[in-house]
């Protein structure tokens, strides 16, 4: 690649050579995200999408509680080829983190609040 693109440099000196800036923020973003306080948040995330998103009764009561408290938008999944799915599935578990609280009190799902236990993450995630 790099033997091309001084070839076609030498031939064409007129040209200009500009890098792709989104793969250089993505393979930025892959760096961070492999970060341990990163793959830890990610990963506790994904298990609760992945929790509700699986089975239609607890995913019924997320749907019912966040109506009730005026959420319209549901949990997203993640996946590694798009950086801002992460970035779409931690923002939605944060805007249901009260409802996830609160499924999780009523139905004594002590899991859950182990998998997001502090508002720590919270902060972190919001600024």
């Amino acid at each position: 690649m790099q033997k091309t693109r001084r070839l076609v440099l030498k031939r064409s000196p007129h040209m200009i050579e500009v890098r792709c800036m989104m793969h250089a923020f993505s393979t930025t973003m892959a760096s961070v995200m492999g970060h341990k306080y990163a793959t830890t948040l990610i990963t506790r995330a994904q298990r609760i999408v992945t929790f509700f998103r699986a089975s239609h009764q607890p995913l019924a009561l997320l749907k019912k509680l966040a109506a009730n408290m005026g959420i319209k938008r549901m949990l997203i999944t993640s996946n590694k080829t798009r950086f801002t799915s992460v970035h779409a599935s931690l923002e939605s578990v944060v805007r249901l983190q009260n409802v996830l609280q609160e499924i999780a009190q009523q139905h004594e799902l002590s899991c859950l609040l182990q998998l997001w236990p502090s508002s720590k993450m919270t902060c972190f995630l919001s600024g």
